[in-house]
């Protein structure tokens, strides 16, 4: 598994290339199983931070 660090710049896309970033921007949509398994983590990490008692 791959922890990616969110990026704070902008994506530029000239004119000419915008048509095929869209293409594949939409091409690489988030799938029910992807999202599955973001939640599965998420419980798995979810006392993370909280004080042990």
């Amino acid at each position: 598994m791959v922890f990616a660090v969110p990026d704070r710049k902008l994506t530029v896309v000239d004119t000419s290339n915008s048509q095929d970033f869209i293409k594949r921007f939409n091409q690489n949509t988030i799938t029910k199983e992807q999202i599955e398994l973001c939640n599965s983590a998420r419980r798995l990490f979810l006392h993370e931070g909280k004080a042990q008692k």
